[in-house]
């Protein structure tokens, strides 16, 4: 079983990529289980669910703390457009054999960019993401490593 995390990262990221802790972005449907033969198939209903999504814009709302012990520092969003992506992946993980265990996912998702390095996005401030980036953890380093990346069909290249 793979350990997969599904995101919108706030700069681009490439495949192969890795990071010890992850760039700005926001969660779409946070860690989850699946075999490497499922997440073929997933990558093609991601695929299908980024063609028909246009840039995500993030706006920026109140400043909270999440978490279990309430200590990770967040930027909440705005979250129309948010919320129906990450119903379809939800789906899209559910149809494909993965697993998420998460209690924060369908009515308890609740997007957010966590800060990093006391950096987020401003309370007011509108960002456009224009990709969703599936990562990989590494079980004995917890290192994650982008393994795909998908372009919203608004992501055209000038």
């Amino acid at each position: 079983m793979a350990e997969k995390l599904i995101v919108s990262t706030l700069e681009p990221v490439e495949i192969g990529q890795q990071f010890n802790s992850l760039p700005l972005h926001v969660t779409l449907m946070p860690w989850f289980e699946i075999t490497q033969e499922s997440a073929s198939t997933l990558n093609r209903y991601l695929n299908v669910i980024a063609k028909k999504t246009d840039n995500i814009e993030l706006k920026g709302e109140e400043e909270a703390m999440f978490g279990e012990n309430e200590d990770v520092r967040v930027r909440k969003l705005a979250a129309s457009t948010l919320r129906l992506v990450h119903f379809d992946i939800l789906a899209a993980i559910n149809w494909s054999g993965g697993m998420c265990q998460s209690p924060y996912i369908a009515e308890n998702y609740n997007p957010h960019v966590s800060f990093v390095d006391d950096n987020s996005i401003a309370q007011g401030e509108v960002v456009d993401v224009h990709a969703l980036q599936v990562f990989e953890r590494d079980p004995q380093t917890r290192a994650r490593t982008v393994t795909d990346v998908h372009n919203f069909a608004g992501n055209v290249a000038v």
